[in-house]
Formats: C-alpha cells, sequence, structure tokens
C-alpha cells in the first residue's frame, strides 16, 4: 500500500493580541505570509518571539548532486522589519541525512534558535545575526540512545533550554540521577542546557517523580524564566491531586 503525501503552501497569519476598555483582550491580525516552497502538509512547525519567526517542514526532501535526501527537513526564518515579518533565511540541519526530520521541534528565543532532531538524537543550535541566520552547536543527551527521542520536544527562554526525551528509559527519580540506569522502558526524562559565554553545556538530568514503564516523561513541556513544566502523556497512575 502506498502512502499519499499532501503538499500545500503554507499560509502563515500572524495576530497581536491587544487590549483596550470598550472590547477588553483581542487578537487583531496584522500579517499573512506566504512560505516560499511547498510543505507536506502533516509536518510543519512554527515558533515566534517579537522580532523573528520560523516555520520547519520536518518531511521535507532535500535534492542534492548525490541525488535526494528524503525527509531531511528544512526551516524558514523570517524577520520583522518596518513592523511586517520577512523572509530572512533557509536553513537545514549541518550534515542532513534520510529521515532526520530536522524540524520536527522547534523553539526560539530572542535571536536564539533551537531546532530537534528525534531521529538523530540531536538538538541544534543557531542564532541570528547581523540579518543572517549562523550555526552554533549540536547538542547530544549524554546518556543518549538510539529511541530515547531527544529533542522531540524542546523549549527555550533566554539562555535557558529544556529538552525532552520521552522515549529514555532511566530507572531514577527526580534530579541528576544515575543515567546509566535503563530499567524502565520509555519512562522518559528531560535535559537542561544553559548558555554561558555562547556555549551550550547541560546543567540537568530531570526525571519524574516516580517513573513508570512508558510514561514519556517529557512529552511535551515549556519553559519560562526559571520554571519548567512538563508533562508525562502515558502516566497511568490512579492518584489525583497534587504530590
Amino acid at each position: 500500500m502506498s502512502i499519499k503525501t499532501t503538499r500545500v503552501r503554507l499560509l502563515l497569519i500572524i495576530f497581536s493580541l491587544t487590549s483596550s476598555i470598550a472590547r477588553g483582550q483581542t487578537f487583531d491580525l496584522i500579517q499573512q505570509i506566504i512560505i516560499p516552497e511547498e510543505f507536506e502538509a502533516s509536518a510543519v512547525g512554527f515558533s515566534i518571539d517579537s522580532e523573528y519567526a520560523v516555520v520547519t517542514s520536518n518531511f521535507f526532501s532535500i535534492s542534492t548532486d548525490q541525488g535526494e535526501i528524503r525527509s531531511a527537513g528544512t526551516a524558514y526564518v523570517f524577520q520583522k522589519v518596518a513592523g511586517n515579518f520577512e523572509f530572512l533565511q533557509e536553513i537545514r540541519s549541518p550534515l542532513p541525512v534520510t529521515g532526520e526530520n530536522f524540524g520536527e521541534s522547534v523553539s526560539l528565543s530572542g535571536n536564539v534558535i533551537a531546532i530537534g532532531t528525534p531521529n538523530t538524537q540531536r538538538v541544534y543550535i543557531f542564532t541570528i545575526e547581523e540579518n543572517r541566520v549562523i550555526f552554533q552547536q549540536t547538542l547530544q543527551a549524554s546518556s543518549s540512545d538510539a529511541f530515547d527521542d531527544f529533542g522531540e520536544t524542546i523549549s527555550l527562554s533566554g539562555n535557558t533550554l529544556a529538552v525532552g526525551a520521552p522515549g529514555e528509559d532511566g530507572g531514577t527519580s527526580g534530579i541528576d540521577g544515575d543515567e546509566g540506569d535503563n530499567s524502565i522502558f520509555s519512562s522518559g526524562a528531560v535535559y537542561v542546557y544553559e548558555r554561558n559565554n555562547g556555549v551550550w553545556n547541560q546543567t540537568a538530568y530531570i526525571k519524574s517523580s516516580a517513573p513508570d514503564f512508558t510514561d514519556a516523561f517529557g512529552g511535551s513541556l515549556d519553559l519560562s524564566g526559571n520554571f519548567l513544566i512538563a508533562g508525562a502523556p502515558r502516566e497511568d497512575s490512579s492518584s489525583t491531586g497534587v504530590n
């Protein structure tokens, strides 16, 4: 059986939240952007900040002199100019491979872009400098295995980055436990990185308080300032409430 993939020319619609005494809080349409190339309709990600926006297609195939690289993935970066977002640059994995799915996750904070490729257990860091997007660094978990899905979820806030690995098999609980303990299948983990002098380093390895088989802790997450929230979408305990 063949699988048909629908391709679309993506329309990016940008709104702003405004407040007034008469209307309260409302969203106003400020811009519509047509992405330059067609995308696979089922594989689009995006992230936006005050001055930049990023749109990804992790199933995008790249044509090279050596042939086509299927599902390598790509990303488009937009920059705000005179109040409107304009296309700035297309970015791809530094070493694209078939099925890498560059752009399966994406997060933007200020002029820093983080893009995840869980199929290769990597997160790529880019910075926007002088109207150019520059590759900075490749991040990998300190104890990553083939099916950890490191980079499936990411969240960037200032100089801190959280990376989810919902397929990670660690058996410890809490923060900075034994990363070599792989006794609980797909319990999931979150890795935290901090930027210091332009370099990102891992600073924490986080597990849920009661990891269990297939919990997929880190399957969703969000970071804001020094607050991190992480979900475990397949956790199945019968307890309720907090703690």
